[in-house]
């Protein structure tokens, strides 16, 4: 089925018109994209044919093109604005946006060091930045809806372990086709109270579209602020926006 993520907020000019992060990406040129320069038209990939005939489809992915992406796959998101940068999202369900005649999906957002806004909790031992750019990631308690049209790219996200079994030197050579795609996970956090998950081991939590619920439960729960909020809590804010803004995508 697909994860109806708490707090979504709908695909609009006013959303997608908030203010933009910048500078909190990873590093990404546009000659990085792997869609391709031809515009092909996304399409929706269905779990079987039989379902889709009996009117319940369930849209598990979709490709434009040669390239294709599922729910549970971590993807790149070009930033607008001519930074050079992209978002990691991990894809928890897709959705047509009727108004906007589009397909999207709603992303739940990995961030870097740099968004962990309050400097007197922050941790300090985030892994050093080597290559392009950060090279540890934070999954975090913040959704968006954006559309399809976005991606420009798949991402992998591995423990410490599995990353240096892969590259012992501790560097993607540039000439590798995932330079500038890896990256390492090892917590959660929500970067606006810099509250962060117990450490884990990425391969063990997650495997696949059948552990996205699960890692929404253990970044929701576990990065709950401790002291009471003398306001009464939004749901809807705390759920699509702890990362603070709505992030702007070309």
């Amino acid at each position: 089925m697909p994860h109806k993520v708490p707090g979504s907020a709908e695909l609009t000019k006013a959303a997608r018109a908030k203010q933009y992060l910048s500078g909190g990406g990873v590093a990404r040129e546009d000659s990085d994209d792997e869609l391709g320069l031809e515009d092909h038209p996304w399409q929706w990939i269905y779990s079987s044919d039989q379902e889709r005939k009996k009117g319940q489809p369930e849209i598990i992915g979709a490709r434009m093109g040669s390239f294709q992406c599922a729910i549970g796959d971590c993807v790149l998101l070009k930033a607008e604005g001519g930074t050079n940068e992209a978002w990691i999202g991990l894809i928890c369900e897709f959705q047509d946006d009727e108004e906007q005649d589009q397909k999207a999906a709603n992303f739940m957002w990995f961030s870097t060091e740099r968004e962990i806004r309050n400097k007197q909790k922050k941790r300090t031992d985030s892994l050093p930045v080597w290559n392009r750019g950060h090279n540890e990631v934070y999954i975090t308690p913040s959704w968006d809806i954006n559309p399809l049209t976005s991606i420009n790219g798949k991402a992998t996200i591995m423990s410490p372990a599995v990353f240096n079994n892969v590259y012992p030197s501790g560097k993607i050579p540039r000439s590798s086709r995932n330079y500038g795609k890896v990256f390492i996970c090892r917590r959660g956090c929500n970067t606006r109270t810099a509250t962060y998950t117990d450490e884990f081991v990425w391969e063990s939590i997650f495997q696949g579209p059948q552990d996205v619920d699960a890692l929404i439960e253990r970044a929701r729960s576990q990065t709950k602020a401790t002291r009471k909020r003398k306001r009464e809590e939004n749901p809807r804010e705390d759920a699509a926006f702890d990362v603070g803004e709505v992030r702007k995508l070309g």
